[in-house]
């Protein structure tokens, strides 16, 4: 089986700037190895606590039999050279389907983040999601560039 990497993250990404920049990247990751973005649509219950709970039981089935990196403000801090350790680590040692989660506005259940293997932040700030994403697939190119020893096409 070949290593693949799963984008899985709560909301659509409606039309918006930052598209242009995500399918980009996208197709530039594509050329090392297969990606794939799962939206979950934002739920919305009177009960945050709800909504946390039922987008945390999707983004867990949708994440079964897979390493799984949680997306979180208050993960570990880490930078590019960190990054690329984690993921040549991870698909040297076996793992073949990596995926990242970007929980919703509310963040994710307690639940889901005990069944995470690694919990990570792209930034001391908090970020928008899009933006969030944006980032992340950048850094997903960047490390992949690197693990391969290719020039980072600009």
């Amino acid at each position: 089986m070949k290593a693949e990497i799963f984008i899985l993250c709560i909301g659509k990404c409606k039309k918006s700037e930052y598209n242009p920049v995500i399918e980009m990247y996208l197709n530039r990751i594509n050329r090392f190895i297969k990606i794939t973005q799962f939206e979950i649509p934002a739920m919305n219950y009177k009960d945050i606590n709800q909504t946390i709970k039922k987008e945390s039981e999707m983004l867990i089935e949708k994440s079964k039999d897979m390493f799984r990196i949680l997306l979180d403000s208050n993960g570990k801090k880490i930078d590019t050279e960190s990054f690329v350790r984690i993921l040549n680590k991870i698909f040297f040692t076996g793992s073949k389907r990596v995926c990242f989660i970007i929980g919703g506005p509310y963040g994710v259940s307690d639940y889901l983040k005990s069944l995470v293997d690694l919990t990570i932040s792209l930034s001391c700030l908090n970020l928008p999601y899009l933006l969030a994403r944006t980032i992340l697939f950048e850094q997903i190119y960047r490390s992949l560039t690197i693990i391969k020893n290719v020039p980072y096409q600009h």
